[in-house]
């Protein structure tokens, strides 16, 4: 695919790259940047024999033509007897898997609460400059057309037939253009998911080049989101609109109002005010299924990633940080994929009236799972982390 790109000297390959970027923009501190976390260290690939020891694995893939890759992490003390849930995370544009699992700090997050790890990887030149195909964005993948849903419809029923996952508990999490391949991937394949966190990402927009807004389709189901966006981001403008270097993009308000609509919740969200001020909560309860939406909007916070390892922090008087893959999973350790939705299920709001949902279809790699409980854990109200 990048032959044209080999023909040429590299820094001539590199600038012909970087003018397909997400809105003609350069990296950020939140996506790969010059970033002073070690990349992970893989031992191999899985074992075609035997059992998987702990610790962190890189495989090869085929889809769409292409050799594509991803990564896994096998948590500490991985038993391969027992089922554990999957968490598949989607790194940013010029990022890189292998990156987020470590600086980010989501292989900590999986050893401490045992679930398996996998990220894959973005196209990109010479091993750089990753990005994903989103719909509207971004740069060479959309060009091109990778298909990258597919790409990760592939690594899931690639870890679940390989692994003992939980498969009433599959999660996925992206950051900005990985934040809108979630989206995307999300309402393509509800059925395959229990929920889904984004952080500064959108559900459509429009490049600068093309004719029309793009968002992404109705979902096939309801489907718990969670969603965390800077009030200041410029990349992926928390208002909608155009961003810096052109193109426009959703807001961060309609993307969640997308979902809220979709899972036929209560129309007004509980708001609460976090972090001494620094953070609003917005939470739409009463939806279908008990797919509820959060929104959690950061004052003065631009498109960087809040997390406890990063240099720039949101914390309060008392030293807690907010930390998104903590309020990440807090969110979604308690959801679970719905098999089948049973009959009779209605929203909790007055005068709407609820679209005819039929039964889930399971991807045939997942038909051995046994129902989901008709009784869902409640999510609990988030508290601020511990540190």
């Amino acid at each position: 695919m990048f032959e044209a790109l080999h023909r040429f000297a590299a820094p001539f390959a590199v600038v012909a790259f970087l003018s397909l970027a997400p809105f003609g923009t350069t990296p950020s501190y939140g996506e790969d940047s010059a970033s002073s976390s070690p990349a992970v260290q893989a031992t191999g690939a899985l074992p075609t024999t035997g059992v998987p020891e702990p610790g962190d694995y890189l495989q090869t893939i085929e889809s769409g033509g292409m050799q594509r890759k991803y990564w896994v992490h096998l948590p500490t003390g991985f038993d391969f007897s027992r089922q554990r849930p999957l968490m598949v995370v989607i790194h940013g544009a010029f990022s890189k898997g292998s990156k987020v699992a470590e600086q980010y700090g989501f292989d900590r997050l999986a050893d401490r609460e045992d679930f398996i790890a996998v990220y894959p990887e973005g196209i990109g030149f010479k091993g750089k400059f990753q990005h994903w195909n989103a719909g509207f964005c971004c740069g060479k993948a959309k060009s091109d057309e990778v298909d990258d849903v597919a790409f990760l419809d592939a690594v899931i029923r690639e870890v679940v037939g390989r692994l003992q996952v939980n498969r009433a508990k599959i999660y996925m999490v992206g950051e900005s253009n990985g934040g809108m391949l979630t989206y995307l991937y999300a309402a393509k394949h509800a059925e395959t998911l229990a929920g889904i966190g984004v952080v500064y990402g959108t559900i459509g927009g429009q490049g600068k080049k093309d004719p029309q807004e793009w968002r992404i389709p109705k979902p096939t189901a309801p489907l718990p989101v969670v969603a965390i966006h800077g009030r200041k981001d410029k990349r992926v403008a928390y208002d909608g609109g155009k961003n810096r270097g052109g193109g426009k993009v959703v807001s961060a308000q309609d993307s969640a109002m997308f979902w809220v609509h979709n899972n036929l919740c209560a129309k007004k969200p509980k708001k609460q005010t976090l972090w001494d001020g620094k953070v609003e909560r917005q939470f739409w309860s009463g939806c279908t299924l008990r797919s509820e939406v959060v929104l959690y909007s950061l004052d003065g916070w631009g498109h960087n990633w809040p997390g406890a390892g990063e240099k720039r922090r949101i914390s309060n008087s008392k030293g807690e940080v907010f930390d998104a893959p903590e309020v990440i999973w807090e969110f979604l350790v308690a959801k679970r994929r719905w098999v089948q939705i049973p009959s009779g299920m209605r929203p909790a709001q007055k005068g709407s009236t609820p679209p005819t949902l039929e039964p889930m279809k399971s991807p045939d790699s997942f038909k051995a799972v046994p129902p989901a409980p008709t009784e869902p854990e409640e999510s609990p109200e988030p508290k601020p982390p511990q540190r």
